[in-house]
């Protein structure tokens, strides 16, 4: 039995955004769309098959205008505005009841794996990296991005993000996932970027060494005032971020 949660932000009653699953080798393994469940606030699936090995989640989005999500930052309605968000995460024979994650992280960590959608990538399109792709480089993804959000010990494919902001738009006391995720909408509304552009902008700084870069983490941490839930203190000290010198005098007018 899957369940899998989409944290775009609070997903909307009224979304249309649905998930596909795919096998390792790139094969579905859902018989079709999975729609999302108003009453769970995630999608579920049964899988009658047994399959055991490296799945890959697909969120998926018409470009239909529709809105899905409440924006964190902009405390906005938003359209995922992206036709293809994914996770990737191993499942083994030991796992009765699968927890998968879709959020701006995973895609991150998929995408640094080389699994990539085309932009245009239809219903009856199929993941394309996947060869080669082996469990021990699926869990280093997942943990590293966690590991560079300050998300300690953590896996953004299987661990579940508390958001900061609910879907009333009210403040909430978030976990350190949540709070990274709030950073990202944070970074999106402070650069005035497309959903896509900031994750890819995000995605390349990371991939010299799997670290973000202290002018990223300064950005974020700076960003951090366009979110509520979370202070420029919080977004530093996760981040384990130290201004330098200029950015301290800057801070202060100086």
């Amino acid at each position: 039995n899957y369940n899998i949660t989409a944290n775009l932000g609070p997903l909307l009653v009224g979304t249309d955004l649905v998930v596909y699953l795919y096998k390792g080798d790139g094969s579905p393994l859902s018989d079709g769309p999975i729609a999302f469940n108003t009453q769970t606030h995630s999608y579920t699936y049964v899988d009658e098959t047994g399959y055991t090995g490296m799945v890959i989640a697909r969120l998926f989005d018409e470009h239909d205008e529709i809105p899905d999500y409440l924006d964190e930052a902009t405390l906005e309605n938003r359209d995922a505005g992206m036709n293809s968000m994914l996770a990737v995460a191993t499942v083994t024979a030991d796992t009765v009841d699968v927890l998968l994650v879709i959020t701006p992280l995973t895609h991150m960590a998929a995408t640094s794996l080389g699994i990539s959608f085309a932009e245009d990538a239809g219903i009856d399109s199929l993941p394309a990296g996947t060869d080669g792709l082996n469990p021990e480089a699926v869990d280093e993804a997942n943990t590293a991005v966690a590991e560079a959000f300050g998300i300690s010990g953590g896996n953004v494919a299987t661990d579940l993000p508390v958001l900061v902001i609910d879907d009333q738009g009210n403040t909430t006391q978030g976990n350190a996932y949540g709070r990274a995720l709030g950073l990202v909408s944070a970074l999106e509304a402070a650069t005035a970027e497309t959903f896509a552009a900031t994750l890819a902008a995000l995605g390349s700084d990371m991939a010299a060494d799997g670290v973000l870069s202290d002018a990223l983490k300064g950005e974020l941490v700076s960003a951090s005032q366009h979110v509520d839930g979370v202070t420029r203190e919080e977004a530093a000290e996760q981040l384990g971020y130290t201004p330098t010198s200029e950015e301290l005098l800057a801070r202060v007018g100086t």
